[in-house]
């Protein structure tokens, strides 16, 4: 923006001292010219020294060729602006510089117009004396502005003329002023755009150093995760290494365990195979004591009922002697259903005996078969040295009861 604003200040400036020029150099010649004719009205011969004068100056550019030529400078210069505002922004001294470029070419201009304007004038003077001394010549008639002055001046006193003339003038200068200013303004704007392009440089120079070191620090946590992660699975993999081991070790104490209670429960076997040996011993000397005892019993009854119904014979045969047989009979048989009755009575004893004997024996026999299948289930696990043992008792057990059921 502030390019477009001193590229069109520039036109502005040579657009202005182009026309100041023409009308000073037509002014002062008609100026030169009025001390020959009345104020009123101009001769002829002061007309055709001013036409002359103009004629032997270079003809001027049209002023709207100039202003046409200033809108499309003014155009492309703001088309070129916005087409280079994406553009880095170290371009603004570029722009200062060509702003400072464009300043001292207007100042240039602005010499060599007011040179051209003293000679002009002076040329002028010389043009109206020589002119009022000579034969006027009529001079072609020049298009644009010096057609027009010649029209004004035809149609209105000069004075008037030069009033104006004098009041565009100001207004030009008034206008090149302001333009100066706002040049001067626009440059200042361009060293503070400057100092802001160098302030916002170094920033996003801070800016990219701290996303650098933004970056290496990125890195370093990155690799500092990669090898956090790759000592993680060291950790687990030892760990399921250090896993196996405990429970390799657990099996190992699960399998001694069971091996110190399968030798536990084999004392215990034995230490009941022999409590019931002993009971079953000391049952049987019972048991032979009592039936030793129970025969004399029944050998002295025996022999005491003999006794009896032998006195009871001879007392029968005594009184009665045809029923002696009959009686005799009844009696024997009588004795045999007591002795008989007696005996079953024994046996009975006996057999109770037996089965508390084998159910004891059982229990004591279980056991040890209990503690001899926790054996087998155990072997899998580990080895068992105490099997021949275990397998001595399941033997000496069954040796045993074969010996009771034998008796």
């Amino acid at each position: 923006m502030a390019a477009a604003v001193a590229a069109a200040a520039a036109v502005v400036a040579e657009v202005v001292a182009e026309l100041t020029a023409e009308v000073t150099a037509e002014v002062t010649a008609k100026v030169a010219a009025t001390p020959a004719s009345s104020p009123e009205q101009p001769n002829a011969a002061s007309k055709e020294a001013m036409v002359g004068a103009d004629d032997e100056k270079p003809a001027p550019k049209p002023k709207g060729g100039a202003k046409a030529k200033a809108r499309g400078k003014a155009k492309a210069k703001a088309k070129a602006k916005s087409g280079a505002r994406g553009k880095a922004r170290g371009k603004g001294r570029g722009k200062g510089r060509s702003k400072a470029k464009a300043k001292a070419k207007a100042k240039a201009k602005a010499k060599a117009k007011a040179g051209a304007k003293s000679s002009v004038q002076g040329e002028s003077e010389e043009a109206g004396s020589e002119a009022m001394a000579a034969k006027p010549v009529r001079a072609k008639r020049s298009g644009g502005l010096k057609a027009k002055m010649m029209q004004e001046l035809a149609n209105r006193p000069i004075d008037e003329v030069l009033a104006e003339m004098r009041a565009r003038l100001a207004a030009a200068e008034s206008s090149l002023a302001e333009a100066e200013g706002m040049e001067k303004q626009l440059a200042g704007e361009a060293d503070e755009s400057d100092k802001l392009v160098a302030e916002a440089t170094g920033r996003v120079e801070e800016v990219m150093r701290r996303e650098a070191e933004a970056v290496e620090s990125f890195k370093a946590a990155r690799a500092a995760r990669a090898e956090a992660v790759q000592q993680t699975r060291q950790a687990e993999e030892a760990k399921g290494e250090t896993r196996k081991v405990i429970q390799i070790l657990d099996m190992q104490a699960s399998g001694r365990q069971k091996l110190w209670e399968l030798e536990l429960a084999k004392n215990e076997a034995k230490e009941a195979a022999e409590a019931a040996k002993k009971t079953l011993e000391g049952s049987k000397r019972k048991e032979k004591e009592f039936v030793e005892a129970k025969k004399a019993a029944l050998l002295e009854q025996k022999g005491k009922e003999s006794e009896t119904l032998k006195a009871h014979l001879a007392e029968f045969k005594a009184s009665e002697g045809k029923d002696e047989k009959l009686e005799k009979r009844a009696l024997e048989k009588q004795a045999q259903k007591d002795i008989q009755a007696e005996l079953n009575q024994i046996e009975k004893m006996r057999a109770e005996r037996e089965k508390e004997r084998q159910q004891r024996w059982r229990q004591a026999g279980g056991a040890a078969n209990k503690a001899f299948r926790a054996k087998r289930a155990a072997a899998p696990i580990a080895a068992n040295p105490a099997a021949g043992d275990l397998e001595d008792l399941e033997a000496s057990s069954a040796k045993v009861a074969r010996t009771e059921q034998i008796d």
